[in-house]
Formats: structure tokens, C-alpha cells, sequence
């Protein structure tokens, strides 16, 4: 036991003096863990029509990542969607929980097995249990995702040895902190779409979001062309070198960045980008950022060009009146009860659209402190109607 204690004390002395920086008082960096990077699509997005008992017909979209499985369901009458979460068991076998807020109600256990996603669905009590079958369908304006993804798990060794001279035998050499660093880094790519065009311009507008979100806007445009296993190989070494060059590295750091897909029976895909990062304190940070596409062309729809010149004010007025229900609120009501800095809210053009509703969301610490979370105006498109510019109710298919 002490030949093992002393070859190990060895061994990390041989590690700290071939990485030292010699005598010029320079940091350096030792970096052990493990990346987990595939060059190829590891996880998918897909859109599922079918049957539950062979006669309620339902639309299922579903996001694979590891083992792990989201999305959310809906019965085609009702077209409310129900969130799902779940995982992959084991090979092709699939347990996914359909959840009103935090309670499960329901469970699809089953086979993905080629395009099709069958098995019993069961509500929570175990009374109801139900056939499900659906298979995958983008007819329409549905359409399937490729998802890549790098993983990091490493410990980052910062040496900040401050010795200038050797002292006979002895060598002045300390290790002033490390960095536990996690990430999980997904992005989302879309394949098999009927109009390449268009698959192309929303595949770059994904590539460009990614990129103003890991590299805080610092990124050569030149990236946006690369395939995505290139451009996750790139944005590493991107996040290693500012990690090198840090003077006070921070204990630990989490960073998670991926993509959601809302689907709309309207012209349009609504794309999330997910980021979040934590690196010590008391809490971590985030936003959600969201895409909006025309996809008769693939080309963004700003505010702008969605509704009149005049929208501001009007908008203005929908925002401050659904931010407030959403609070359970009067119209009229005081925001200062609930912490937000301002009375009256300002429109923001980070929006999305789903189904009958165009949903403005704010990010945490925009108008409230962070306890609130982020916040939602989720106003009926019956109601922006007289707000659309011709482009938008042809878009949004208003009558």
C-alpha cells in the first residue's frame, strides 16, 4: 500500500513539472476527460400520425437526444398539445409519460421500430389501457430533424505558478484552481424536406443562431456554411481557447444548447434555441430565442413585415393585457406586485406561433427578477387580426 502511495505521488509530480511553465510565470492548461462527439446524426425529430384504440385519430411529435425522449401529442378533434417525456429502455423499447403541468396522466410504452411508434397508452391509475399505433408523416408542412451532438466531461487544470528562479532542489509550483466542466451541445438539422430551397435557408438560419449563442456573436460568418459535425468540432476549440485564457477560472461550469421544433397547421415552423449555462453562484442563465419561418421560402418573418406599419402602440396594449391574465391579473392591474421593474411592457420580437396563438416570450431578469422566471403573452391570433398586414393573414391563413 505504501509503494502504491508513493508511485502515485510520483506520477502527479511528473504531471505539475513537464506541464510547468517554466520561468516565465505563464498559465498553462491540463485538460483529462472525455469528449463524446458524433460525427454523425445521433438523435432525431419526428412527426408521428396514427390511432390510439384504433379510432381516436392523434399527431405525436417526438425529440430523441441520448436516451432521452420530449414532445407532446395531441388528439386531432382538440389540437391541444400534451407534453410528453420519457426515455429509451432498451434497444427499440420506449416508456413515454403524457404530463398536465407536473402530473402524469398518461404513459405510451412501446417499439420505435423503422417509421412506426406502437405499443399500449395507459392513464395513470392503470384503469384505461388502449393500442396505439402512429407512423411517421410530413405530409403537409411537417418535417423531420437530424440532431448532432457533442458532449464534454472534463476536469481543466489551471497552473498559475508565480516562481521565477529555482530554489536548489525545491521548485515553487501550485495548481490555484480547476474547472469541473460539463456540456451537452445538440443541433438540430433538417432533412427530406420537399423544397430544398427552402430546407437549405432554414438549415443556415438554425447554423447562425447556434453560432451568436455559444460564441456571444464572436463567430466567422464563414461557419454558417459548415456541415454540422465541422461545426461543432470548431465551436470546441473556440470554447477551450477562452477557457485558457481565463485568469480566475470558475468552479464548475454546465452548458446545455439545443433546439425545439413547434409545429403549425399554418405556413410557418417555429424553432426554438435553448440556451443555458451555469458557472457557479447561486443560479445558472438563459434564454430562449425563437425562429420563425415562411416555409414557402424559408426566409425568417420579422414583426415587420408580419403586420402593419402602426402595430406598435396596438401591440403594446394585447402584450401588457396577456402578460397580465397570464399573472391571473386584471387588465389594468399593477405589475409591481409580482417584482416586475416596469408598469407597462414593451412588444418584443422574440415570438413564436402555435396553433391559434402568437406567443411573445421574455427572458428571465427582462421584466421581473429571476424568481419569475420567463415571461409569456400568449395573445389569439383572432385578435391580432386587424394588426396583420395582408403578407401575414395570407401567411397565417386568417379568414
Amino acid at each position: 500500500m505504501k509503494r502504491k502511495s508513493i508511485l502515485s505521488l510520483l506520477i502527479i509530480f511528473c504531471i505539475f513539472y513537464f506541464q510547468r511553465p517554466g520561468l516565465t510565470g505563464e498559465s498553462t492548461l491540463m485538460v483529462e476527460g472525455t469528449f463524446i462527439f458524433d460525427n454523425k446524426a445521433s438523435g432525431f425529430n419526428k412527426f408521428f400520425t396514427g390511432t390510439i384504440n384504433n379510432k381516436y385519430p392523434i399527431a405525436m411529435r417526438l425529440e430523441k437526444t441520448d436516451s432521452k425522449i420530449i414532445g407532446y401529442y395531441y388528439y386531432k378533434k382538440h389540437k391541444k398539445k400534451i407534453r410528453l417525456e420519457g426515455k429509451v429502455i432498451s434497444g427499440k423499447k420506449v416508456n413515454v409519460n403524457e404530463y398536465d403541468k407536473d402530473k402524469v396522466q398518461g404513459t405510451f410504452k412501446g417499439k420505435i421500430k423503422g417509421d412506426t411508434f406502437s405499443g399500449q397508452w395507459k392513464d395513470a391509475k392503470g384503469k384505461k389501457k388502449f393500442l396505439f399505433s402512429v407512423k411517421e408523416d410530413y405530409s403537409g408542412n411537417k418535417i423531420q430533424f437530424e440532431i448532432f451532438q457533442e458532449k464534454s466531461f472534463l476536469k481543466i487544470f489551471h497552473d498559475e505558478s508565480e516562481a521565477t528562479e529555482w530554489k536548489g532542489s525545491e521548485m515553487d509550483l501550485h495548481i490555484s484552481q480547476s474547472i469541473n466542466y460539463k456540456d451537452k451541445i445538440y443541433i438540430s438539422q433538417s432533412i427530406n424536406y420537399k423544397d430544398k430551397d427552402v430546407e437549405k435557408k432554414i438549415n443556415k438560419a438554425i447554423k447562425k443562431q447556434f453560432l451568436k449563442d455559444i460564441c456571444y456573436n464572436k463567430y466567422d460568418p464563414k461557419d454558417i456554411d459548415l456541415a454540422p459535425d465541422a461545426l461543432l468540432k470548431k465551436v470546441r476549440e473556440h470554447r477551450f481557447k477562452d477557457y485558457k485564457k481565463m485568469a480566475e477560472p470558475t468552479l464548475k461550469v454546465d452548458l446545455l444548447l439545443n433546439n425545439g421544433v413547434i409545429d403549425s397547421d399554418k405556413n410557418i415552423l417555429c424553432i426554438s434555441s435553448i440556451y443555458w449555462e451555469y458557472s457557479g453562484g447561486a443560479r445558472g442563465s438563459g434564454h430562449t430565442t425563437y425562429l420563425v419561418f415562411d416555409l414557402r421560402t424559408g426566409e425568417l418573418v420579422k414583426l415587420k413585415k408580419l403586420l402593419k406599419k402602426d402595430f406598435k402602440n396596438k401591440l403594446n396594449k394585447l402584450i401588457n393585457k396577456y402578460v397580465r391574465k397570464g399573472l391571473g391579473k386584471k387588465e389594468n392591474a399593477s405589475l409591481a406586485e409580482e417584482g416586475f421593474f416596469e408598469n407597462n411592457i414593451h412588444y418584443t420580437e422574440n415570438y413564436y406561433i402555435d396553433n391559434d396563438l402568437i406567443i411573445f416570450e421574455y427572458s428571465p431578469e427582462t421584466l421581473a427578477p429571476y424568481v419569475v422566471g420567463e415571461v409569456e403573452a400568449k395573445i389569439p391570433l383572432k385578435e391580432m387580426k386587424s394588426l396583420l398586414s395582408s403578407y401575414g393573414i395570407e401567411l397565417l391563413q386568417i379568414k
